[in-house]
């Protein structure tokens, strides 16, 4: 899942709109809710550097990884496209694990 704040819109409620986000998809779907997730915060270069690194330390305390980015400037776009990978990865090798689990366990079963 990767959750897009307009860092110089919501400067003020970034915590308030990630919060509202996350509980929006989880009454959409308990399971989405559930992946992982990254915090793209973007329009970086419309904000001052200090409020920048205030945005980081509060949403990195959500314990998910944040990307500052400007579309506009094309700016930590590399990073943020190097972050989603990372994350798409993860989650397969998750789900291959999961897979795994499941047809061993049903093996045993089987036997």
């Amino acid at each position: 899942v990767v959750f897009v704040l307009d860092a110089y819109e919501h400067a003020e409620n970034l915590c308030q709109q990630l919060a509202l986000l996350r509980d929006e998809l989880r009454q959409y779907s308990e399971d989405l809710a559930n992946k992982k997730a990254i915090i793209v915060l973007n329009k970086a270069d419309l904000i001052s550097s200090a409020t920048c690194k205030e945005l980081l330390e509060s949403v990195q305390s959500q314990s998910l990884k944040v990307y500052l980015i400007s579309a506009v400037a094309k700016k930590g776009i590399s990073s943020l496209i190097r972050g989603m990978q990372s994350l798409i990865r993860e989650t397969i090798d998750e789900e291959e694990n999961k897979m795994r689990s499941v047809v061993s366990h049903t093996s045993i079963n089987l036997l």
